[in-house]
This record gives structure tokens, sequence and C-alpha cells, in this order.
């Protein structure tokens, strides 16, 4: 186990101290913003059961974080940008992995949730556009094995759970504007293969096989549709 604790900063707001362009007006004055970060991580590990268990639970504590004042946009005199955001939130990041001789499972598990917030964009205890909680799960068996052969086939699984997020946006000519707007969760599945034959590699993947039609949240006030299924044929030679 062990434990830890970080401060750091990010100093975002340079441009806005420079800039002229009215769009990106802001104060002389904006501060980096800041993160107080606590983590307590734990180990576990079975060798005789080829496991081996990640946990990370974890605080962060933002602050000075930029925020746009709508209300100053019509001003070209106010700065439309200051330090007036923070936010608080707590999760909890697992991993697991199952090796045995010929199999690779990897497992993936998080967790988020807003404490509190002030002048971010937050919809209950969940960041907008960032779904509260999202897990993968990566399964790879050999098929056989010669010393000059090899063919591994896998799966993985992604899901995420549904989110929301403020949009402003054009809608078939019409201005359409939600501060809720929901984006629902997707579940996507990919199959692959990776022969070997002495210092080639070749490996084809194919990726959302049911071709599932979901977005992502963004920072442009829409969400973003994304790609359907798709193959990728990859060759390597290891010199």
């Amino acid at each position: 186990m062990k434990a830890c604790y970080a401060h750091s900063f990010v100093d975002a707001p340079y441009f806005n101290r420079a800039s002229t362009v009215a769009s990106y007006r802001g104060s002389e004055n904006l501060a980096p913003e800041y993160m107080d970060a606590l983590q307590l991580c734990a180990t576990l590990s079975i060798p005789s059961l080829h496991l081996e268990y990640d946990c990370n639970l974890y605080y962060n504590s933002l602050d000075g974080l930029i925020y746009y004042d709508r209300a100053a946009s019509g001003n070209g005199d106010v700065p439309k940008y200051s330090n007036a955001g923070s936010l608080n939130l707590t999760g909890l990041e697992n991993s697991l992995s199952y090796t045995p001789e010929g199999i690779h499972v990897y497992l993936n598990l998080t967790w988020q949730r807003v404490l509190h917030s002030q002048n971010y964009l937050v919809t209950g205890h969940r960041v907008d556009g960032i779904p509260a909680v999202t897990a993968h799960i990566v399964a790879s068996r050999r098929v056989f094995d010669t010393g000059r052969h090899s063919l591994w086939v896998n799966a993985d699984l992604s899901c995420q759970t549904r989110q929301s997020m403020q949009v402003s946006a054009y809608r078939d000519g019409k201005l359409f504007e939600d501060d809720e707007y929901p984006i629902k969760g997707s579940a996507l599945l990919g199959i692959g293969m990776r022969y070997r034959f002495m210092k080639l590699e070749s490996s084809l993947t194919c990726k959302n096989i049911f071709d599932t039609r979901y977005t992502r949240g963004s920072s442009y006030g829409i969400d973003v549709p994304q790609q359907g299924r798709h193959l990728m044929w990859t060759v390597k030679y290891i010199f």
C-alpha cells in the first residue's frame, strides 16, 4: 500500500492574458489553475492463481479554474474569463489481471463523483460530457505456439455510462439549446487475431463489430458522432 499527496498547477490562461481578440479577452490578473490531489493505492498479488489487483482511491480539489462569463459577452470592456471556477471530486480506479499460461485477461473499471463545484459544467454529481463509470476488458488466448509459428485470438469490450452536457448548436437551421442534453451510454465489442512467423508478425482487428452509433461529449457545445465498425490490418517485421 502507499499514499501520496501532490500540489500542481497549469498556466492555462497565459493566452488570455496576452490576447487582444475580443472573443478571448481575459484579465491581466488571470492566475494559474491549481490542483491538490490525495491518493491511497493498494496492490494485491496472488501468484498461485495468476491474479493481480490494483486499486487507487483518490480525491482531487481544483481551484482557480478558468470561468467563461456569458454575461460579459456583450461588453467588450469586461474580461470574459476569470479564475472563478472550482471543483472537488472523488473516484476509484480498479484494475485486475489474470495471466495463466496461454491466457491473458485484463479488466479495469473507474468511478468518479463530483462532491462540490462552482462555475464549472456539472450536472448533478457528474462532470458534463464525462461518464461517471467506465469499464474495459481485454481477453487473449493462444491457439498454438510452435516456436516458429504462433497464433493468438483476442476480444475486447468497452463500456461507458450515460452523460449529459450543455448544448448550443444549430439543428435543421434553427438554434437548439439544452443545459442537460443527454448522451446515451455505450458498449463496444472488438475482436482480432495476431499471427507470428519467426520475425514477421501480422494482426487483423475489427472494432465496434456491431456498428453501434454513439456520440461523445466535447468542449464545443455539441456532442460528436464517433467511428462505426472499422478494420485495421498491420504487418510488422522485427529486425
